[in-house]
């Protein structure tokens, strides 16, 4: 800085009430930590050759721009509290709500997992301990089904073979000529699946009928089990009724094939009459062995299904556990993410106010910053004088050339007229000597 221009600056630190600027005057106004030397030293050569060179305008000039950068570094301290304020503030909300996180939200969530966890095992170490499932026996379930299971095919097989044998097979004719005279004999005939396959080569679709009536008992079985459970007793009547008339019509057919075989084979000569089957063992035998058989069979249906729902309803229990602690176990995790996040948060919040801190107050370093700023406007006003005093001895140098030309051109303009004065004289005394 040269010497005047520190005067200057050592007078305006003492002045109590500095000349602010107005906007005409007013210098550049760049961000106030990255003030431009060059448009500054532009100003003060633009400011020389306007005012030219008026030492009372640059020092106005100097305390303008002194006022301005003072104004300026306040606005910026105000501006870096204000961030430091706020940033400070989101840092302490985000600290705030990582620590009720990890301190609240994510005990709470870990100890409803470890409950369901706990509920889960006593479940399936216990299955009484949960609702619905009292009673429930895992080894009773898989016997009762295996039992369902063989009774199933033995009730198929039995009234599958029995339609068969009531409505499709001629025994007299198959019986004819044969010396069976026991009932064990013919109910061996009755029973034979080598007839079966025959009629299945010979006429496949009315054997294929057959399948319908297992398939209808198992139905009304099913029907049954679903009314007793619902407890809807008034429609039990018409089911039962069906089974019952289903079983009297098949024992009523095998009874009349029975007979009219013994009346083929000689064994009975009394011819069939409708009133012979309540009189005859082989109905009752057949009709309690179907009803026996299907009654025995809807027993250990109706327990296993309700050993089933006692089993489904724990899966279900246990399934939803499962469910709930995947999802508990997910929600921890973006939870414990979050946490995560907001900590890196809170670390750069914390780097942002390291770096405003670190800048200071403008007030520390502002004298050097005004030096180097006053020294840029000086060196423009300087330059902008040298070019004004370049300009005016421009301006002498041609004001003497112009005068030198207007000397020699008044010097011609004599020289020529006492040159035309000499020649008139000497025209004059040439003229004389003649006379």
């Amino acid at each position: 800085m040269t010497a005047s221009t520190l005067a200057l600056f050592r007078k305006n630190d003492q002045t109590t009430a500095p000349i602010i600027a107005d906007e005409s005057t007013r210098p550049p106004t760049p961000a106030i930590l990255g003030l431009d030397d060059d448009k500054l030293e532009q100003y003060g050569y633009s400011q020389a050759l306007e005012n030219q060179g008026d030492t009372e305008t640059f020092q106005l000039l100097i305390n303008k721009i002194r006022t301005w950068f003072e104004e300026g570094c306040s606005r910026d301290q105000e501006d870096r509290t204000r961030s430091r304020t706020l940033v400070s503030h989101e840092a302490s909300t985000m600290t705030d709500e990582a620590r009720l996180l990890r301190d609240e939200t994510i005990p709470a969530l870990k100890g409803e997992l470890k409950e369901s966890e706990i509920r889960r095992q006593a479940a399936q170490a216990d299955p009484d301990s949960v609702g619905k499932t009292v009673g429930y026996d895992p080894f009773r379930q898989r016997l009762l089904g295996s039992s369902v299971l063989i009774m199933s095919a033995w009730l198929f097989l039995f009234y599958f073979l029995a339609a068969h044998v009531a409505w499709l097979r001629n025994l007299g004719s198959e019986l004819q000529g044969q010396n069976g005279n026991s009932v064990s004999a013919l109910f061996e005939t009755v029973f034979d699946l080598s007839a079966v396959l025959r009629d299945l080569a010979h006429h496949p679709a009315n054997v294929l009928v057959c399948i319908l009536f297992p398939g209808l008992f198992f139905t009304i079985g099913y029907v049954t089990h679903l009314l007793l459970e619902k407890r809807q007793y008034g429609w039990l009547t018409p089911a039962l009724g069906v089974t019952m008339g289903l079983d009297f019509a098949i024992a009523y057919g095998i009874t009349m094939k029975l007979h009219e075989a013994r009346l083929l084979t000689g064994l009975t000569e009394i011819p069939w009459r409708f009133g012979l089957a309540f009189v005859d063992v082989n109905f009752y035998t057949v009709l309690l062995a179907g009803m026996g058989t299907y009654i025995l069979w809807g027993l250990p249906l109706s327990f296993y299904l309700e050993e089933r729902r006692k089993g489904e309803h724990l899966d279900n229990f246990l399934a939803a556990c499962a469910t709930k602690e995947t999802s508990l176990k997910q929600e921890i995790a973006q939870q414990e993410a979050l946490a995560t996040r907001l900590d890196g948060q809170v670390q750069d919040k914390q780097v942002i106010i390291t770096e405003i801190e670190a800048v200071g107050n403008p007030a520390i370093f502002s004298r050097s910053k005004l030096e180097r700023l006053l020294d840029a406007f000086v060196a423009g006003w300087s330059k902008g004088v040298n070019a004004l005093c370049v300009r005016q001895l421009e301006q002498l140098d041609e004001a003497k050339r112009r005068a030198e030309e207007e000397k020699r051109s008044i010097n011609l303009a004599i020289l020529a007229r006492i040159t035309s004065y000499k020649d008139a004289l000497r025209s004059d005394g040439s003229y004389s000597s003649r006379r």
